[in-house]
Order: C-alpha cells, then structure tokens, then sequence
C-alpha cells in the first residue's frame, strides 16, 4: 500500500502478527528516491561550440534573411568582382557566423596603409613559398632569414566569404576534412589579378563541418564545382584516397593507412570517378570542413615594410627588363629554361591564384630575332595598388 503526502511518497507496511482488523497497525515509512543516470552520447550543438570557443553568454536571436543579408553584405569589399554562384546558403554561413559575430576587429590604421596590395610573386620573392598553394610551405632558409611561416592566402573565386575588409570576420571552407588544428594565419585576399590585400592576423577555429543534408540543400552548381575540383585539382588528392581505398578495403580506412597511401607522390587517385566523388558526400563518407577566423591583430610594421618593399621590387623587376630588351642575346640556357618552365605552368594551377597578369607586365615577350615585339613594361605606374575600403 502507497500514501501520498505533500510531494513525498510513503510505502506501508503491516505488523507482524497482526491478524484482525482490530490489531492492524500501518507503518509508514518514507520511500528512498533512485537516482537516474543518462547513459548516451551528448551531439554538441552549433551554440554549445560558440561558448567553448569564442565565449558566446547567450544565444544570438534569430534573424531574417533580409538581416543575414544585410550583415554579409556590410563584410563585403564592392569593389572587388564576386561571383554570385559559388555561395552557400545563407542558413549554412550564418549558422556559424553568429558564433563569432559580425563585427570588426578595430584597427588604428591610417587608410592608405591598410588599403596597399601586392602582387603573389612579390611574395614569392621576399618571403618564399609558391604562387599557388593557400597555405605554401616556407623553406626554413627563408624562415631562418625572416622568421615567418603562417601565411594564407585566399582566393575569393572560391572562398567568398573569406574577409575582404582588413579586421572582418569570415569563414574558410576545405575538403580536407581531418585538419583540426586551431592556429593563427597571417591572411591575404586576393582583389584581382596581383592586388592581394592584408587582412590581419587570423585566428582560425575548427567549426563544425557541413552536414551531409546541409551539402544535399545547396545549390547544384555549388557542389557540381565542388565535385569537379575535387576530382581534378590536387588539393583534393586526399580525398580521392580516401574514396579510393574504401573501395578497396570495403570500410573506413584508418588515418595512418591513409598516410601511407598519399606517401606516393606519383598517385594522383585519378581511377575513380566524379560520380564517386559525388556519392561520397552525399552519403557522409566525406564532408566540407569549415573554419571561423576571427581577427585577434593586425602587424602594422609588416604591413608598411611591404609597402616599401614591393616599390623597391618593382623598380627592380622593370631595371631587369629593360636589361634583356637591351641585350636580348645574353642569358644562360639555364635561365631560359627556367623561363619557358614558368610560362607552360599548367591553366590549373593558374587558376587557382596565380598572378599571371602582374610577372607578365615586366617581363619581355619577344624572341630573340625581334626582341621588342610583344614586349610589355609597367611605366609611369604607382609602385603599389589601392582598393577603397568599405566602412
């Protein structure tokens, strides 16, 4: 028998011996409450990552579409040509983009400071790496000589929400899914063809990667680009082996038997198909990783450097085509070697971020019969490139 009194729960018990009505004697006694324990798996929400990350109080309200807009809109530099295909759906940005805010990092630059470009060869040259690769490997002789080597460059043809005002919050998205490691990257944007702006210095934060129903809702030429730049470019040559080999083990390939696959520089995984590349995100095998960078500093002394530097590199560069045009017979064989392996390097690597039109203006393109035809060199031009800054 159960009594109920107040919120607390009694159970009853009879008397030993107690056999006639006239001798029953209840003893209540009070009931001992179970402790309940969730035995599961707790799937972290986009806002409990915003608190652990970036220290988020409360959650941000919602916001309409028309707000969304508004707010990516105000993150845009508008003199720099965008194209309109190549985003993800506001729902997708703004869903990570509320974890670090819309606002910009205050930098106490004079304007003109901030708003120097400079060309990717420019670079090149001073701190070494390539001209293609977003994040290029720094040789450590060049390393030893300036001590940088946390440089990124982004591409807005396919990265458009990457920051475009110096201070501006963004998002970095990537095929290469396991990269987990947080970091701080010294960003450039490219604005056209030799026009790569300073953006700051970048912290860059794992956010949590598409969904494979979030990827299934974009746009289909969203992910038919994807999908073909995956299967063709190398930056997705890791994800072709992963595909690759869980065809051929029939399961998930561990990470280190991926390693040792992609320790064979001569395979590109080019066996397998779009269509492979195609089922592997839309099933889940494979996922668009997402990074937050949020600004934390801005290195005004290497900024002006730079400025200073590239004036030099371009008077530079000019005094040596000048040079050739006026003994177009001289140079090792060598060095023309070089030249012809610079000029075929490959439509797809260019595209990605090369700055073919910025070496080409000082670099003559004659033949050694007539060296003054086709001949091409920056004069009377500012040593450096200014874009406005949208407030």
């Amino acid at each position: 028998m159960a009594v109920k009194r107040g919120s607390e729960d009694f159970s009853t018990t009879r008397s030993p011996g107690a056999n006639s009505a006239e001798n029953t004697l209840d003893i209540i006694t009070p009931t001992k409450k179970r402790r309940l324990v969730f035995d599961g798996v707790e799937v972290p929400t986009l806002l409990s990552f915003a608190k652990q990350e970036f220290g988020v109080k409360s959650e941000p309200s919602e916001l309409k579409k028309e707000e969304i807009r508004e707010k990516l809109d105000a993150l845009k530099n508008h003199n720099i040509k965008q194209s309109n295909d190549a985003g993800f759906l506001l729902d997708t940005v703004h869903s990570r983009m509320r974890m670090i805010g819309y606002e910009l990092y205050d930098i106490t630059v004079p304007a003109h400071i901030l708003d120097a470009t400079f060309s990717r060869q420019y670079t090149t040259d001073t701190y070494g790496g390539n001209m293609i690769h977003t994040f290029p490997t720094i040789a450590q002789k060049h390393v030893d000589r300036h001590g940088l080597r946390d440089f990124m460059f982004l591409n807005l043809d396919f990265n458009p929400y990457a920051p475009q005002i110096p201070g501006s919050p963004g998002l970095f998205f990537e095929c290469e899914m396991y990269t987990k490691e947080r970091r701080i990257q010294r960003v450039f944007t490219r604005h056209a063809a030799g026009k790569w702006q300073l953006q700051g210095l970048y912290e860059l934060v794992p956010c949590l990667s598409l969904t494979k129903d979030e990827w299934r809702a974009q746009k289909q030429s969203v992910r038919n680009t994807w999908h073909k730049n995956i299967h063709e470019q190398g930056y997705g040559r890791n994800v072709r082996a992963r595909i690759t080999l869980r065809d051929q083990l029939g399961r998930e390939p561990k990470v280190v038997e991926v390693e040792e696959a992609i320790k064979d520089k001569g395979n590109k995984f080019k066996t397998i198909s779009v269509d492979d590349v195609v089922r592997a995100y839309d099933c889940g095998d494979e996922a668009i990783a997402v990074w937050c960078m949020k600004c934390v500093g801005y290195d005004e002394e290497f900024q002006r450097t730079n400025i200073d530097g590239f004036a030099a590199w371009k008077m530079k560069k000019a005094d040596e085509a000048r040079d050739r045009v006026s003994n177009p017979i001289n140079g090792t064989k060598s060095k023309k070697r070089a030249n012809v392996r610079a000029e075929k390097r490959s439509a797809r690597d260019i595209a990605v971020n090369e700055d073919v039109k910025d070496y080409a203006d000082v670099i003559p393109r004659g033949t050694r019969s007539r060296p003054m035809r086709g001949i091409r060199i920056v004069a009377q031009q500012s040593f450096f490139h200014f874009t406005s800054r949208t407030d």
